[in-house]
């Protein structure tokens, strides 16, 4: 069984003191503990946070995105730790009035990681006019690649 838990316009960190349901840490622990036990969890955080508004340095968007890692470990007994597979933000081009980001942490930002032996880095994959959001033939290569990485496991 497949659980899909996406929200458009998430972030990893705790950065929406407005609309704090954007903010995936506190739904995340409810999310890990209510679906355990778990075979593997995916994770894909942090494109949001490179927006502007959010004054993010690319140490901790990428801190950020970790700290999903770091939570299941401190949630879960060692004898039933699922895999933990974290795509790495996709690559977004900043668009005037609809995704206004800061597009030169990008390459800091997945440079720390892809360090990291969970993180998996998708390129090329093709968006639409607003720069953040997958064309269909997107979606099918992200799908493709992940796919492909589950059924080496």
């Amino acid at each position: 069984m497949v659980l899909q838990e996406g929200m458009p316009g998430r972030v990893a960190g705790d950065l929406q003191i407005d609309e704090v349901w954007y903010n995936g840490r506190d739904v995340f622990r409810t999310l890990v503990i209510s679906h355990s036990p778990l075979d593997i969890i995916i994770i894909s955080l942090g494109t949001n946070d490179f927006q502007i508004r959010y004054g993010r340095t690319a140490e901790q968007i990428a801190q950020d995105i970790m700290w999903y890692r770091d939570e299941v470990r401190n949630l879960i007994d060692g004898a039933t730790m699922p895999k933990i597979m974290i795509i790495a933000p996709i690559r977004f081009h900043s668009t005037p009035d609809y995704f206004e980001a800061n597009d030169n942490l990008y390459e800091t930002v997945t440079s720390n990681l892809k360090q990291q032996p969970e993180v998996v880095l998708i390129d090329d994959v093709e968006l639409t006019d607003d720069g953040v959001h997958f064309t269909y033939a997107g979606h099918e290569k992200v799908a493709h690649d992940i796919a492909h990485l589950l059924r080496r496991e």
